[in-house]
């Protein structure tokens, strides 16, 4: 079995890489991290299976005038009963307002489960709430 801690470095960077997408304006290009049925909640809202999350990254994507910074802190890794890796992370939403400057909106507390798949470790949930 890989190491509890350089798995979840590999998991963590698919946590970075789709939020990096998210952050550049290209939020559909990070569908490639999650497994086919999914579960993503967001915003308050609860996306199921692939298309649910395709249609929420494809209207983060239609957002152009929304521009964020997701800086993402603390990961802590562990182990599911069933095997899959959790990651717990803290995100910080920064926003741009008028006038270029960027003020954190909200933090998300946050845990990605990662299952093993073909593909390699993929995204099977992300479930978050407020962190206060």
């Amino acid at each position: 079995m890989e190491d509890l801690y350089a798995l979840g470095a590999k998991c963590f960077d698919r946590i970075c890489a789709y939020h990096y997408d998210i952050d550049r304006g290209a939020a559909t290009k990070g569908i490639v991290h999650f497994t086919d049925d999914a579960v993503f909640e967001a915003q308050g809202k609860r996306y199921e299976g692939r298309d649910g999350v395709m249609s929420f990254l494809t209207n983060r994507e239609a957002q152009t005038d929304r521009h964020t910074v997701h800086v993402i802190t603390g990961p802590r890794f562990s182990r599911g009963d069933d095997g899959s890796l959790l990651v717990g992370t803290i995100i910080l939403i920064s926003v741009r307002d008028a006038e270029g400057q960027y003020t954190i909106s909200k933090a998300v507390d946050t845990v990605h489960r990662f299952v093993e798949t073909r593909d390699g470790w993929l995204i099977a949930s992300r479930l978050s709430k407020p962190l206060h």
